[in-house]
């Protein structure tokens, strides 16, 4: 998977999600724009509920054009756990069948026996990060309930014309849908990816990553001055648009972006897709 994907050119929606499985069901965002010659230029950003997401990422599917989406939440489990849920997985996809009617109590429980036994385990995708939770981590965050939901959403977006990376290989689709982490990308980025959430300093951090998003490479954002209110105002936003960002990147110049060696755990754990640093 080292080789550039075979997605042809990229005119329809470029869409990054910051995702979350909150019972509340409102802190869900999407933002979406075009290439241009001066970069990614971000058309909307807006909260929305997940079945709405849902709609939203079928409809361009159907788009006159192909299109990519990262997704802000772990697309599946370690391997270990991912057998409790679904017995003997091949892949993601089985674990999604397992868990899509699984209630979040079930879940839980499922989660709190393993753990006593073995540990918030991380998965292979996750060692690289420092800064990435276990999926199974309980508080601060709680990451159970955006990796169930996030899970169950894709069990139901699966379609002969949408490839899930890594679950599918990449390779041309109507729509292309990534595993990504904001924070990833910020620190590929060289840019803040901490305290820029609710830390003391998180206006004057948000005002250095949207700076540093007008200068990013392979890819700018082409219009700050559109997006710098929102995005000021709430982290789910400016989430949403690196997320973005890392979905124009893969589509500009893919070997930009951390892709898996060609190895099956990768496509029962997933990857982290994200923007790499610039090389020395």
């Amino acid at each position: 998977m080292t080789t550039s994907p075979a997605i042809g050119p990229i005119k329809g929606p470029v869409i990054g999600v910051d995702f979350s499985g909150a019972k509340q069901d409102k802190n869900t965002w999407m933002a979406t724009g075009v290439l241009t010659p001066n970069g990614l230029h971000i058309n909307d950003i807006r909260s929305l509920s997940r079945a709405d997401l849902l709609d939203a990422l079928r409809s361009a599917a159907h788009g006159p054009e192909p299109s990519v989406a990262s997704l802000d939440f772990p697309f599946s489990v370690p391997q270990p756990f991912a057998k409790v849920l679904a017995g003997n997985p091949r892949h993601m996809a089985d674990v999604w069948a397992a868990v899509t009617n699984m209630t979040m109590e079930h879940f839980i429980a499922l989660r709190d026996d393993f753990v006593i036994e073995h540990g918030e385990l991380r998965r292979e995708c996750d060692l690289s990060h420092g800064e990435a939770f276990s999926v199974l981590h309980k508080a601060n965050p709680n990451m159970l309930p955006m990796t169930l939901r996030g899970m169950q959403m894709l069990h139901h977006l699966q379609a002969p014309d949408i490839r899930i990376l890594c679950q599918d290989q990449p390779g041309p689709s109507r729509l292309t849908v990534l595993e990504c982490m904001p924070g990833a990308t910020l620190k590929g980025l060289r840019l803040p990816y901490k305290a820029y959430k609710n830390g003391r300093r998180r206006d004057e951090l948000r005002h250095r990553i949207l700076d540093g998003l007008t200068h990013a490479t392979p890819v700018p954002i082409a219009n700050p001055n559109g997006i710098s209110a929102q995005c000021m105002e709430t982290h789910d936003a400016l989430d949403a648009v690196v997320a973005a960002l890392t979905s124009a990147a893969y589509i500009t110049n893919p070997k930009a972006v951390s892709t898996p060696p060609n190895e099956d755990i990768h496509r029962l754990e997933g990857w982290i897709y994200h923007i790499q640093p610039p090389p020395p």
